[in-house]
């Protein structure tokens, strides 16, 4: 069976396809390895199948808040999939995070290495779309 057929079968009527493979004693596995391989990045978002784009600052607070390089993890927040991570940059504490799926809502945790304040936590973030 094609990859373009097996991708159609699955995306047309996946339980079609898990019958299809039972019959013909393949294992469910086989059966959707084509359609897995061209799907994993829509799946975990890792390598950036999106057009969105996440982006904010770390600061410590104070007056003025001043900008901290501190290691930022993006999250899915549907299943808390961890998607990406970066330390934000040490001058500005800007952090950015571009090609995630744009249909996702992310959660961004940024977490202080030297443990002298708690982690901080934005949830329900919505991508911007990258022009």
């Amino acid at each position: 069976m094609s990859d373009v057929v097996v991708a159609a079968t699955a995306y047309l009527n996946p339980q079609a396809l898990v019958a299809g493979a039972i019959y013909t004693g393949a294992t469910v596995l086989d059966a959707v390895k084509p359609v897995l391989r061209g799907r994993i990045d829509y799946l975990t978002g890792v390598r950036g199948e999106g057009v969105g784009r996440i982006s904010g600052t770390v600061k410590d607070k104070g007056t003025p808040n001043l900008p901290v390089s501190e290691r930022v993890v993006l999250l899915r927040q549907k299943d808390l999939l961890p998607i990406r991570e970066m330390w934000s940059d040490p001058t500005t504490g800007v952090y950015q995070f571009d090609y995630v799926d744009e249909l996702q809502k992310y959660v961004v945790i940024s977490f202080d290495h030297d443990l002298n304040h708690r982690a901080v936590v934005a949830d329900n973030l919505t991508p911007d779309i990258i022009t």
